[in-house]
């Protein structure tokens, strides 16, 4: 609703009020000269002025709102910022309550920042108050303020941005890369992008482009290793039966004490001139974790803010001064040297943007708005492991032996089983072993039981019987009965059916002056006649079946080819 809505139901002498608060002389006897005035109170330059003349708790009142999109139960707001007084014209007249108001709810009732109307809620119809939409998306942003004793920015969204919420997607993935190396151990020295089968991996992965990262983590902490790469049977449980919060902060204090990876040789723009990468990642790290520590939880912090901050307090948190010049990056783009002070953006800014885009949002530690090129970060709950060192193996004992009910899998009698990935890791890790990976859709992973997967998990020492027990503790015993049954045979007698993809030749429209398919070369290729003149062709044979057919001058035309 726009302000000139909300005013239409006020009295004149409201308006009077409201003009005298916003400076604009007008005699206001009239409705007529109601649109000169709210046309006057959107002036971007007097509301930009009356915004920052507001007092702090009045300012406070109308970021909360506009921090929500712009309205909120009135309830809520007067239990935060106190309650408007309800009087008719002669009372308001007596008390004057514009110049003794009670709240800041009140202040800023009679300076025209609130309206009041009555919408569809979840507990039905309730009153809400809200800032007029025209004057809402007039309030300056962002609104600058020293937080903890860093004068950084902070910002409040406007209405319609999205932000980006930081969660346990890297959780997920690390019992997902666990599982993919008990089926399909790599060589140790064998590079990630190289791995046999990687493309089931990444179809599984909720952030695949955070996979190097993981791994990481999992190696350095000693979850994974050896030659073939494997989980470490009991390190590998021992982190599966964590809490997702509890093994979120295993993951995020891998990354803070992590000396194998290396955050500035994954940032784009900085290309390494030099045989080595000249930098310590890991006293970087801390040290701007160690910036992180005086920023407040929940606060929408601006990027630029914080850069800048950092360039004119702590320039050297990187690169101490003299390796200004010294260290041999390269711009990519150009083949620049990215050396003197005067290229600290584009290193040490860049790195910045790296830290809050990358490992901290993937580990759930930032949140950002918006989710591309983010013009502020906000820290979550999780980034306080990043700090907290006292007392952090008794806090993971205690959340890893809490029994919280995990939702549990869909299991389908045709041996589909779609997984939530909120669900056990432990079990999704067991599951993952003695079935097919489908796909991952949403929140969900999809698996399905077949002879292939099977014989894998039979050769891990799985069998069928321990396929069903795993099945039933799942289900919490209500496995479909002939899911059973076809498990039960498969362990006495392997698979009893199978599809094969197959192409058929059709010479149906050939002469019979030729029989080619008597033809050695074009013989060898088929397999059974199901026509008079069509046959089965394994899909490995067609090549050679064309070229057998061109040497007697027949085009083979081949369905679904352009």
């Amino acid at each position: 609703m726009d302000l000139i809505h909300v005013l239409e139901g006020q009295d004149s002498g409201f308006w009077r009020i409201l003009a005298r608060a916003w400076e604009i002389p007008q005699i206001l006897n009239s409705r007529d000269q109601l649109p000169d005035v709210v046309r006057a109170m959107l002036e971007p330059d007097r509301v930009d002025a009356k915004y920052r003349g507001l007092s702090p708790e009045d300012r406070a009142g109308v970021d909360r709102l506009r921090a929500l999109g712009g309205k909120m139960p009135l309830a809520r707001f007067s239990s935060e910022f106190g309650e408007v007084r309800e009087m008719g014209i002669a009372r308001r007249e007596r008390d004057q309550p514009w110049l003794n108001p009670v709240s800041a709810a009140e202040r800023l009732w009679y300076q025209g920042w609130l309206g009041r109307t009555f919408l569809d809620s979840s507990n039905g119809p309730e009153e809400f108050v809200f800032i007029p939409d025209d004057l809402l998306r007039l309030i300056p942003f962002p609104a600058a303020q020293t937080v903890s004793g860093l004068p950084v920015e902070t910002y409040v969204p406007r209405r319609g941005e999205r932000e980006a919420r930081a969660g346990l997607a890297s959780v997920w993935d690390a019992c997902t890369l666990m599982a993919f190396l008990r089926n399909y151990p790599p060589r140790a020295s064998e590079e990630l992008s190289r791995w046999p089968n990687r493309h089931v991996l990444d179809r599984h992965l909720q952030l695949p482009e955070t996979a190097e990262l993981i791994f990481a983590v999992l190696a350095e902490g000693g979850w994974i290793g050896g030659d073939p790469l494997q989980p470490v049977p009991a390190r590998c449980r021992e982190f599966l039966e964590l809490e997702p919060q509890a093994a979120l902060e295993r993951i995020i204090q891998g990354w803070e004490e992590s000396r194998s990876w290396n955050d500035l040789a994954h940032v784009a723009g900085i290309a390494l001139g030099a045989k080595a990468w000249p930098n310590d990642a890991l006293r970087t790290r801390l040290n701007f974790i160690e910036i992180l520590r005086d920023l407040p939880q929940g606060e929408w912090i601006l990027v630029d803010s914080l850069i800048k901050t950092i360039q004119e307090q702590r320039p050297d948190f990187q690169r101490p001064l003299p390796a200004f010049s010294s260290w041999y990056l390269l711009d990519p783009s150009t083949g620049e040297p990215l050396a003197g002070p005067e290229k600290w953006p584009q290193v040490e800014g860049a790195l910045i943007h790296f830290y809050l885009e990358g490992p901290l949002h993937w580990l759930g530690a930032v949140d950002l708005l918006p989710g591309e090129n983010p013009r502020a970060f906000r820290l979550t709950a999780s980034a306080a492991s990043l700090w907290q060192t006292e007392d952090r193996e008794a806090s993971r004992r205690q959340r890893s032996k809490k029994n919280s009910k995990a939702p549990r899998p869909r299991i389908r009698p045709e041996g589909t089983i779609v997984f939530p990935a909120a669900g056990s890791a432990l079990r999704r890790y067991q599951l993952s072993r003695c079935a097919t990976w489908v796909t991952r859709r949403g929140g969900d992973y999809v698996y399905r039981l077949t002879p292939n997967a099977l014989q894998r998990a039979r050769e891990q020492g799985i069998e069928g019987s321990h396929v069903i027990a795993l099945l039933s503790r799942l289900a919490e015993g209500e496995v479909p009965p002939q899911l059973v049954q076809a498990i039960t045979r498969w362990g006495r007698s392997g698979a009893e059916a199978s599809i094969r993809s197959l192409r058929v030749l059709d010479l149906s429209r050939l002469g019979t002056e030729t029989p080619l398919w008597d033809l050695p070369a074009v013989k060898d290729c088929l397999g059974e006649a199901i026509g008079p003149r069509t046959w089965v062709v394994r899909r490995d044979r067609v090549p050679q079946l064309r070229t057998a057919l061109l040497e007697h001058g027949v085009l083979v035309e081949l369905e679904d080819e352009e």
